[in-house]
């Protein structure tokens, strides 16, 4: 398996398209950029699709350039609308109307993948498999199958018809820079931007990476009540052919109405067939999303709502697309800067942000913290996320917007996140437009963090190996006083006598072990916070947290 995944990975490298074939494919997408003014020389008057009569825009121009020269370009164009640090809000907002949709396979072509993947048709692989899949995107497609078990299952499986396009059109995306696609956009953030896409690229069509952040996914979940991840099961996969769990659950595009779907306000109903409104969803979505980001193993880049899972007990889960990671060091500092920006203190979100950012040349520090300052989000971002334009995540479009503009680029690991968090606040969005999910979902990881660490000081092991000193300890005291009052029956009492540090702490055993029924009491009740993140019940984990942390200040000083 490792074999084949190599080759497939080696196919579809831009050094492997053949010469012929890049020469034949350039001369296309060049002629396509010139016929909409996306490149140098004369430009013909094409009609685009939706536009008025009027000359269309720019972007209006670049999207339909983009999903006229097919999956690759078009996945680009997506990519392009979560890049906020880089694009203009109205270019973001037209790029991200490109469907991620493309027509599904003939039969024959998913057998045939099946077969050469799993070594046999999928009527012998699988109990019962549907051909014709339910769902077909841009560069994969998805099956439902039950395997021999009877478990049901969903097949990805990377289009056949899509694959051609991946060693020519990955090696040709330049062109859009040449052509000043996005003149917003400095050389050498564009080629940061164009690298990290051929990242992203690669490992969205070799679906081993997937599998293996789903499984690392479910490891999460064992210590986050409000996460769910699929089952994967590995003997039924390979680079082009992902098979997981299908989980039981509803997507959160079935939250909107055909209206919202369109753009239009969203309603301020409930969601029917749940016990809980939208409001409670779009915080939760945030609440999950930035755990992983910030505490967990993997995160998704991806999370819309073909990506998300909505289960009956209310879990979340993340059901594909492409995941990523953050270094220990920058998941501190983006903790640091988020909580900095909600706190609305500049100068500090500046210090933090910058910490995790590549200066590629740019002003000192002292003036990008002047321009933080007097960042206004309705007025330098252009996105409207909340009535009045004041909403966290506008805060941070603004913020890395300075932050590029004055010559500071994110590095590798670091456009991941920003593409995530803009893509789980704008669904948070959609889902409740009048209270700011991600600040009050903010908020909320921050006591998901103090549960945790509870949890881990309440380990038994740990408890047991502090028992076990402290026991100690109050077992010497006794020989310790009975030294200190001989020395003063014998008339020596101006010498200090010798007690051991943890002597001189005003403590005893029936304080230590009062705190310990307590720390452990706060334990238990912390087990119901995934039930009580909104509303009045947060108030009370609140109070539990407030009170968990004095008694550990307390322990800590026994």
């Amino acid at each position: 398996m490792a074999r084949r995944n190599e080759s497939i990975v080696r196919e579809h490298s831009p050094e492997r398209a053949s010469r012929p074939l890049l020469r034949s494919r350039r001369k296309e997408v060049e002629q396509r950029l010139a016929d909409f003014g996306l490149a140098r020389g004369p430009r013909r008057a094409l009609r685009v699709a939706g536009a008025d009569a009027a000359e269309p825009t720019h972007s209006r121009r670049l999207r339909a350039a983009l999903e006229s020269l097919g999956p690759v370009f078009a996945s680009f164009g997506l990519y392009l609308s979560t890049r906020v640090d880089l694009l203009d809000a109205r270019d973001c907002l037209e790029l991200a109307a490109i469907a991620d949709r493309g027509e599904a396979e003939p039969p024959c072509a998913a057998r045939a993948l099946c077969e050469r993947e799993l070594g046999g048709p999928p009527a012998e692989v699988f109990l019962d498999f549907e051909e014709r899949p339910f769902e077909s995107r841009l560069l994969f497609q998805l099956h439902r199958a039950r395997l021999g078990e009877g478990q049901d299952i969903t097949v990805k499986l990377v289009r056949p018809g899509a694959a051609k396009y991946l060693a020519c059109d990955a090696a040709l995306l330049s062109l859009m820079g040449e052509g000043r696609a996005a003149p917003e956009c400095s050389e050498q953030a564009f080629a940061a931007a164009l690298s990290d896409f051929r990242r992203m690229l690669r490992r969205q069509t070799d679906l081993t990476h997937e599998a293996r952040a789903l499984e690392l996914l479910a490891h999460d979940a064992g210590d986050c009540g409000m996460l769910r991840a699929p089952v994967v099961h590995g003997s039924h996969c390979t680079a082009s052919v992902l098979t997981v769990e299908r989980l039981p659950g509803a997507s959160p595009a079935d939250a909107f109405t055909p209206h919202e779907m369109k753009g239009e306000p969203a309603a301020a109903a409930g969601w029917p067939g749940h016990d809980y409104d939208r409001a409670n969803l779009a915080r939760r979505l945030c609440v999950v999303w930035l755990r992983q980001a910030l505490l967990g193993n993997f995160f998704p880049v991806e999370p819309l709502p073909g990506n998300v899972m909505i289960m009956p007990d209310r879990q979340i889960a993340f059901t594909g697309g492409v995941f990523a990671r953050l270094p220990a060091e920058s998941k501190a500092d983006l903790w640091a800067y988020l909580l900095a920006a909600a706190a609305d203190n500049p100068d500090r979100a500046c210090e933090c942000l910058l910490r995790v950012l590549k200066n590629a040349g740019g002003p000192h520090e002292n003036k990008v913290r002047q321009r933080f300052r007097q960042a206004v989000p309705f007025r330098n971002s252009g996105w409207s996320l909340s009535e009045d334009g004041n909403s966290l995540a506008e805060h941070l479009f603004v913020h890395w917007k300075l932050a590029g503009e004055h010559g500071y680029l994110p590095p590798p690991h670091l456009a991941p996140f920003y593409r995530g968090l803009f893509m789980i606040a704008r669904l948070a969005h959609q889902l409740d437009p009048g209270h700011d999910a991600l600040a009050d979902g903010l908020q909320d990881v921050r006591l998901v963090a103090g549960v945790e660490r509870l949890r881990a000081f309440a380990n038994p092991d740990v408890l047991g190996e502090r028992a076990e000193r402290y026991a100690a300890m109050m077992m010497d005291l006794p020989q310790r006083l009975d030294e200190a009052l001989t020395l003063v029956s014998e008339g020596r009492a101006g010498v200090k006598p010798q007690a051991p540090e943890a002597a001189g702490r005003k403590n005893s055993p029936t304080t230590f072990t009062a705190l310990l029924m307590l720390l452990v009491a706060f334990v238990l009740l912390s087990q119901h916070f995934d039930k009580s993140l909104a509303g009045a019940e947060g108030v009370k984990v609140a109070v539990f947290l407030a009170l968990g942390g004095l008694l550990l200040r307390a322990a800590s000083r026994a």
